[in-house]
């Protein structure tokens, strides 16, 4: 996912399973706005495609939530995203790397842009990320705190498991120097060590 600014415009191209959301102010509430749509192999124009191209598009039985697209002949390899960079087994079969791009104009009342990785999106909702953004103590905490707030609903509501990449990069849109914050989850689980903070 990249965004853009050209002067009161955001753009955003998408070509995957992370999610941009942005966070406006109605006189005292915070509102999310879902900026783009997650990028999932049992989204109708997305299956359609898939289908097409004689690829396949399943929930295998040990995930039975995750709807993947997989080989006309093999059930590999199981990417739970219909477009990609890579994965070039999968691009006679209905994977694209064409990005979905949003277009919005921004207002005084808009204050953050949030992207983050669909392992944040398994356990929280967009009201609570932009709800867990705001609250922070400083903006150059917001990413580190959001992610430390996935990795224990991870631990709480899968019980121990892996926990999937939990990566937010948040932009405040309020001052004249945008502050930019964004962080990655840590080693727990499978995934390899890697912690990014930067304000």
């Amino acid at each position: 996912m990249a965004n853009k600014f050209q002067g009161d415009q955001l753009i955003i191209g998408n070509l995957g399973d992370s999610r941009a959301i942005l966070c406006t102010r109605e006189r005292y509430q915070l509102i999310p706005i879902q900026l783009t749509v997650d990028l999932k192999p049992d989204l109708p124009s997305e299956a359609t495609r898939i289908v097409n191209c004689e690829g396949r598009v399943f929930a295998a039985e040990e995930e039975p939530d995750v709807c993947r697209i997989w080989m006309p002949d093999d059930d590999c390899p199981g990417l739970a995203m219909s477009r990609s960079f890579g994965d070039f087994c999968l691009k006679d079969y209905g994977l694209i790397s064409i990005p979905d791009v949003f277009y919005r104009k921004l207002s005084k009342q808009d204050e953050f842009v949030v992207l983050v990785s669909d392992g944040i999106w398994d356990v929280l909702t967009n009201n609570e990320v932009i709800n867990i953004i705001a609250s922070a103590p400083n903006r150059g905490i917001a990413a580190k705190l959001l992610v430390k707030k996935a990795v224990r609903a991870w631990r709480y509501i899968y019980l121990g498991s892996k926990v999937d990449d939990c990566m937010v990069v948040c932009l405040f849109l309020d001052d004249e120097q945008p502050v930019l914050s964004h962080s990655h989850s840590k080693n727990i689980g499978k995934h390899p060590s890697k912690h990014i903070h930067r304000n």
